[in-house]
């Protein structure tokens, strides 16, 4: 597109929106239009025909108004104008610096390393209860034993208490 600045009918007529639809969404919108304010009728970026062509895809598939400004606040940069211009947020930067990405790698290998600590108790966890386990099948082993033993005491002291010859018949 040119780098001519725009007016509201120009900006419907590329669009191939009907102007009053265009000013309404220019108005409910007017965060995400850049425009020129300095001169006596507002003029509009030419980029400012995908945004409205936008805000019309958006409408002719069922969103909502408040949608459709989350969704524009993602995918478009905002205007915003302050009175006192001490009040100006500074700058920013719109990729990410050095710092930043070594920021993100420093948290990264601080999560890794917390992924690898719980992974670690988590094995120690599960020996744990397999031991236990094994454990618990020891226990009922040697208390199904003990009941062995006490069945064959038992015999033997009914053995005992039989006479020599009885064993013969």
């Amino acid at each position: 597109m040119s780098d001519q600045w725009l007016s509201s009918a120009e900006l419907a007529e590329i669009s191939g929106i009907p102007l009053s639809t265009a000013r309404r969404y220019i108005s409910r919108f007017d965060i995400f239009m850049r425009g020129d304010d300095r001169v006596r009728n507002r003029r509009y970026h030419p980029d400012m025909v995908v945004v409205l062509t936008r805000i019309k895809s958006l409408y002719d598939a069922g969103s909502q108004t408040d949608e459709i400004k989350d969704i524009l606040a993602r995918e478009f940069a905002m205007t915003i104008t302050t009175e006192d211009e001490d009040d100006i947020p500074p700058p920013v930067a719109p990729y990410a610096t050095k710092e930043d990405i070594d920021k993100l790698y420093t948290m990264i290998e601080s999560l890794m390393s917390e992924v690898k600590e719980s992974t670690a108790k988590a094995n120690l966890l599960q020996s744990v209860l397999e031991d236990r386990a094994d454990h618990d099948d020891l226990k009922n082993k040697v208390l199904e034993l003990q009941e062995q033993m006490k069945k064959k005491d038992e015999e033997i002291a009914e053995l005992k208490k039989r006479k020599w010859w009885m064993f013969w018949r």
